[in-house]
């Protein structure tokens, strides 16, 4: 019994340090940004929600020849979608709106990815080489193998959480997601 507890810890903490190490993100070319939706409250960004805004602001205000996909459904507490409300705020932070793609019926990562690369597909009339994807460091390492999976090569932009307290649950959330994923998807 206890070889069977050690080994399941030792599983935890093995797959906790992947999900660490992914969300350190990836370095690459790329002309798109998926930028993934989390909740919004009203029609305003919540916690993780903002820190994403801020990294994809960052990110697109450095390099001027990106396009973002803000990819993102209508979920329970949002009177707008996850995407409509990144484009509103990267708007107010002024990247202009022929830069910003809106992808609103995704409402999983899965479908974050497929729909993106939909939505790339039909607008410019093929598929990109290379998607970067931008969300909160500790959803990066299962995002990029369902990109895998899903047979699309991403480089990965980390959105620091700024709050530790929402950081922390939500990290160890990612743990038993990751094996979710690779047992059942």
């Amino acid at each position: 019994m206890q070889f069977i507890f050690l080994a399941l810890g030792l599983l935890a903490l093995a797959t906790g340090f992947a999900v660490w190490h992914g969300g350190r993100g990836t370095k690459g070319e790329f002309s798109y940004l998926l930028v993934l939706g989390t909740k919004v409250d009203g029609e305003s960004p919540g916690k993780m929600l903002r820190d994403r805004i801020d990294a994809a602001y960052a990110y697109l205000s450095v390099h001027p020849d990106v396009t973002a996909i803000v990819s993102g459904y209508r979920s329970g507490t949002g009177r707008i979608s996850e995407a409509e409300c990144m484009r509103r705020e990267l708007i107010k932070l002024g990247i202009v709106q022929e830069r910003i793609w809106v992808e609103d019926q995704a409402s999983s990562t899965k479908e974050n990815l497929q729909f993106a690369m939909e939505l790339i597909e039909k607008r410019v009339g093929e598929r990109p080489g290379v998607l970067g994807v931008l969300s909160s460091e500790h959803h990066l390492c299962r995002a990029g193998l369902l990109a895998k999976r899903q047979g699309i090569q991403t480089v990965r932009i980390p959105a620091k959480t700024a709050k530790l307290s929402v950081l922390i649950p939500n990290f160890l959330r990612e743990i038993p997601l990751i094996w979710y994923y690779i047992i059942f998807a």
